[in-house]
């Protein structure tokens, strides 16, 4: 939490609640999970956790007494009930408890665990002798909570993290069989990594920051010597990540995202890469006083220069990230350019956290992100799987449904017979930036324009179901955007008997460029859907035709 976390009390205490003895903040809900309505005033168990232990670092009485209370509150919240299903776990908010979840969150063993060993390994000697007692009972209970959960290495921050809490947990308290899980389990999230070469929750900005810190957290609190090489192993892979995708232009973290949380990079994500490179990244100073949980290590020296040094010369990075029982491969492309990148997956599901297509350059001195998604009522709906293929700063892209699907989380509220009521659903490609706007060129060539880029879209005629699909432009302030219209009218809509048509050839073009022209066409060949460029000099995009089961 920094050298000096002084000033980190600044704005935690002015959210602390005396008569709960939690810090309070507006719930993000992301639409799962709990009931609490978006912007609610809420008091949240993790982040109470992380101020309960930036409470106890300090020498200040006052300041130990509240990390005291603080804790002794997040311990009462935990489920001790050993034949609970939510044995040893926590709920998102003190409002809402893990029996009014929907469902309750499995991962809050992992998140608050890793909080509690923090504290255990830096302040038990500020603690009295019965909120220790109660601190380390906790400990277990989330430990053995994620024993039994079993979550898949594949589920890489939760693996790490858990990995991390069992290890830690079965050194400090005399559990030999955790340990032995927690360095297992490590050592096969490190398999996987480098068999696949990346993580499962490939390019995530969100991610694989967690990943990272939980890292560094293993360094910090275990010493088990196995468990240390893996973390330091997985510590390096990560950063090897974030380097090679970066664009140092924009000082974006180009895509495609397999988990995001925002499509720029939030500046507390900058200033942690900052302090890991030893080098700035956006104007002022690299503060040492913002509030770290865990003092950060240095990115591994010979990947800094990815972060400073200007691109002059394209370069397109591939990462295969694994097979479908279709037999099309999942494969990542990134283009990264001196003034612009555009990125895509070849199959991904439309879910809100994942950035299929998306493109960013610098307007002026700020940064324009385009982006494609799928929407249900305005929101981004994972019933959607799309489809791409790229070369250099083209893409052609083409979709079809998904059934057994929720609309919000793919594996929440999945509904009967896949059949979702709509008011509105449509394919949008969207320009955000400073000034951008949108032309059209003729009845299926559309511009979206930020500064010198722009985004050509190349439209085809599409259909949904028996719909003819309708492309509509809309200019805002500040945002440009391309829609295909699929449903514009309250209506039940089949996933599971749903046939759509509808497809699209992106180009960024730079400066004066003029691009590639053509029609995007699409055809029915032996039960399967043919999309084509044929200017474009890129292969023939192939797809099902009709919708396919749901699957990750």
């Amino acid at each position: 939490m920094g050298t000096n976390p002084s000033n980190a009390f600044v704005e935690l205490d002015a959210r602390f609640d005396a008569e709960v003895n939690l810090i309070y903040t507006t719930a993000k809900t992301g639409g799962y999970h709990t009931n609490v309505a978006e912007g609610s005033r809420v008091h949240e168990t993790r982040e109470s956790t992380s101020y309960a232990a930036l409470c106890l670092r300090s020498d200040d009485p006052g300041r130990i007494s509240r990390g005291q209370a603080v804790l002794r509150q997040v311990l009462a919240l935990q489920e001790t009930d050993t034949l609970a299903a939510t044995f040893g776990i926590w709920s998102w908010f003190y409002e809402e408890p893990l029996s009014r979840m929907t469902p309750a969150d499995w991962n809050w063993a992992d998140f608050i665990g890793a909080r509690l060993l923090l504290i255990l390994a830096e302040s038990s000697e500020k603690l009295d002798v019965e909120t220790l007692a109660r601190l380390k009972d906790a400990i277990e209970r989330a430990a053995m909570s994620i024993f039994r959960r079993q979550a898949p290495v594949s589920y890489t921050n939760i693996a790490i993290m858990g990995s991390g809490v069992c290890a830690a947990a079965g050194e400090r308290l005399g559990r030999p069989l955790l340990l032995e899980y927690g360095r297992n389990k490590l050592r096969a999230v490190l398999k996987l990594a480098q068999e696949v070469g990346c993580f499962s929750e490939y390019n995530s900005p969100t991610y694989t920051m967690v990943a990272i810190e939980e890292c560094e957290r293993i360094l910090a609190i275990v010493g088990d010597e196995e468990i240390r090489r893996a973390a330091t192993d997985l510590h390096a892979a990560a950063w090897k990540m974030v380097a090679e995708h970066w664009h140092q232009p924009t000082r974006q973290w180009a895509g495609p995202h397999g988990r995001a949380y925002s499509d720029l990079l939030p500046e507390t994500t900058l200033r942690r890469i900052e302090r890991a490179i030893g080098r700035q990244l956006v104007p002022g100073a690299v503060s040492a006083e913002d509030v770290e949980e865990v003092s950060p290590l240095p990115c591994p020296k010979e990947l800094v220069e990815h972060f400073v040094t200007p691109i002059t010369t394209s370069r397109t990075l591939r990462q295969i990230l694994d097979s479908d029982p279709d037999g099309v491969a999942k494969i990542a492309t990134t283009w990264l350019a001196p003034t612009c990148c555009l990125s895509s997956v070849t199959r991904e599901h439309t879910w809100n956290q994942r950035r299929d297509i998306i493109a960013y350059w610098q307007v002026g001195e700020q940064t324009a992100v385009f982006k494609a998604q799928w929407l249900l009522d305005g929101r981004d709906m994972a019933g959607m799987r799309m489809a791409a293929t790229q070369v250099h700063n083209r893409v052609l892209m083409s979709l079809y449904p998904l059934y057994d699907c929720g609309a919000w989380h793919p594996l929440f509220f999945i509904p009967k017979d896949s059949t979702h009521a709509a008011n509105d659903l449509r394919l949008r490609f969207v320009l955000r930036g400073p000034g951008v706007k949108v032309e059209q060129r003729s009845a299926s060539v559309f511009d979206l324009v930020g500064g010198d880029h722009t985004m050509r879209i190349i439209t085809s005629p599409g259909d949904f179901d028996s719909t003819v699909v309708r492309w509509q432009t809309t200019q805002e302030n500040g945002t440009a955007m391309l829609d295909a219209v699929c449903v514009d009218t309250p209506q039940k809509v089949n996933f599971h008997s749903l046939r759509v048509r509808l497809a699209a050839g992106l180009q960024l073009l730079r400066g004066g460029e003029k691009g590639v022209g053509g029609q995007v066409t699409i055809e029915d060949v032996a039960g399967q859907r043919k999309v084509e460029w044929a200017e474009s000099g890129m292969e023939a995009l192939m797809l099902p035709a009709a919708a396919r089961p749901f699957s990750w």
